[in-house]
């Protein structure tokens, strides 16, 4: 069964409010004349922002085996009855590799499939889950998953909703890093700004709050 993702499965193209406002690319590079402290934290700088973006691109590469894995564990999710879990063990064993969670030997197959469903709680709540970085969640998110995570456990339809948000997390690594390449394809740098000032981060910032990963009402384009 193919799960809907909360946010759009092709990326807004964001980055073009910006290019429509910027006839080129922004600031930054080592200026002529810097002192050695200037240069070496210019230096540094530059150095951190390949570091973060290097990051994203590896987050972003993950991201689709992350989801084909999500939606295998939704499939078998779908054993519950009520909350009876029939099928095996070894099945949910299988299933918890792939998302990097260890299933202890000995277990019956509703302790499995509970110790499984509860781990997904944990990645889900972890902002560095999956290589969803700090950044690529706002702060209402991260209260919602805080306080509404547990229950999702005990239910059938709380467990496919788990299913789906840690889907949306992957998708939005994916987007984050198509969205960073275009931003540096443009402007040479991820952290350098727009002819405007603003930074990769403001408009990033703006499409999480535009396309949430548990969205209230549909999800709106972000203007431009």
């Amino acid at each position: 069964m193919q799960h809907r993702l909360l946010v759009p499965a092709v990326l807004v193209t964001f980055v073009a409010t910006a290019f429509a406002q910027s006839p080129g690319g922004g600031g930054g590079g080592v200026l002529v004349g810097q002192s050695p402290a200037d240069a070496a934290y210019e230096n540094h700088t530059a150095e951190n922002a390949a570091t973060q973006f290097n990051a994203w691109q590896t987050a972003g590469a993950s991201a689709p085996g992350r989801i084909a894995n999500y939606q295998a564990v939704g499939q078998l999710l779908q054993n519950f009855n009520g909350n009876q879990f029939s099928g095996t063990a070894a099945d949910v064993a299988r299933v918890a590799e792939t998302l990097g969670i260890h299933i202890a030997p000995g277990l019956s197959a509703q302790e499995a499939a509970m110790g499984l469903v509860n781990n997904m709680v944990l990645q889900a709540r972890n902002p560095a889950n999956g290589g969803g970085l700090p950044g690529n969640t706002t702060p209402q998110e991260l209260r919602f998953l805080e306080q509404s995570l547990p229950g999702l456990a005990q239910s059938a339809a709380g467990r496919q909703q788990l299913v789906q948000i840690l889907t949306a997390q992957a998708q939005r690594d994916a987007d984050r890093a198509r969205a960073a390449q275009q931003w540096q394809d443009r402007y040479g740098r991820i952290d350098r700004p727009d002819s405007s000032g603003r930074h990769f981060s403001d408009y990033w910032g703006l499409y999480m709050q535009r396309n949430p990963l548990i969205p209230r009402q549909r999800p709106l384009r972000p203007p431009g």
